[in-house]
């Protein structure tokens, strides 16, 4: 049975993804989640950061930090990899 018969968004599972750069394979995989998502009846939230020379980790932490307030927020997937100038393990210890 899909979620989407769920008659409220608050009642619904909700995925965030981040997605940093504009690596092909990524966003392939990124779409897929999307995708899947939909089919199931899930809500899905994404966070291009596509200009990777203007991201910076505080970014990343803050929009993480907003998932982890949002109660339609139940997952969060961070892309990776991330720009060697973004701590992974920060981004991902946020989650």
């Amino acid at each position: 049975e899909k979620l989407s018969t769920l008659t409220s968004d608050d009642s619904r599972p909700g995925l965030a993804v981040m997605l940093v750069g504009v690596r092909k394979d990524s966003q392939t995989y990124v779409r897929m989640k999307q995708k899947a998502c939909a089919d199931c009846g899930m809500l899905s939230f994404l966070q291009k950061y596509e200009d990777v020379d203007s991201v910076t980790e505080e970014m990343l932490l803050a929009k993480i930090g907003e998932w982890n307030d949002d109660p339609k927020v139940h997952g969060i997937l961070v892309q990776l990899p991330l720009p060697p100038k973004i701590d992974e393990a920060k981004i991902l210890e946020a989650v």
